[in-house]
C-alpha cells in the first residue's frame, strides 16, 4: 500500500498547493487593483471599480477546473484502493 499512500499524499499536496495559490493570486490581483496602482493601470477611480477580479483573467477558472480534477483523482484513488 506504500505506492497508493504516496500517490494520495502527492495528490493531496497538489490540491492544497493549488488552493493556497488561488487564494494568493486573488489577493494580489485585488491589491494591484487598489487605489495605489490605478494611475499605473491607466484607469480612473470609477472605471477600476467596475472590473471585478474574476472577469480579469481566466486564471481562477482554470485553477478551479484543475482543483476539481485533483479532487476527483484523489477520491478515485482512495475508493479504488479500499
Amino acid at each position: 500500500h506504500a505506492a497508493r499512500n504516496l500517490g494520495l499524499m502527492l495528490i493531496g499536496a497538489g490540491i492544497l498547493t493549488l488552493i493556497i495559490s488561488l487564494l494568493q493570486y486573488r489577493s494580489i490581483v485585488k491589491y494591484l487593483w487598489s487605489d495605489i496602482f490605478k494611475p499605473v493601470a491607466g484607469f480612473g477611480v470609477k472605471e477600476a471599480h467596475e472590473r471585478p477580479v474574476v472577469k480579469q483573467s481566466p486564471t481562477i477558472a482554470a485553477g478551479l477546473v484543475l482543483l476539481v480534477i485533483g479532487l476527483f483523482a484523489f477520491v478515485a484513488v482512495l475508493i479504488r484502493a479500499v
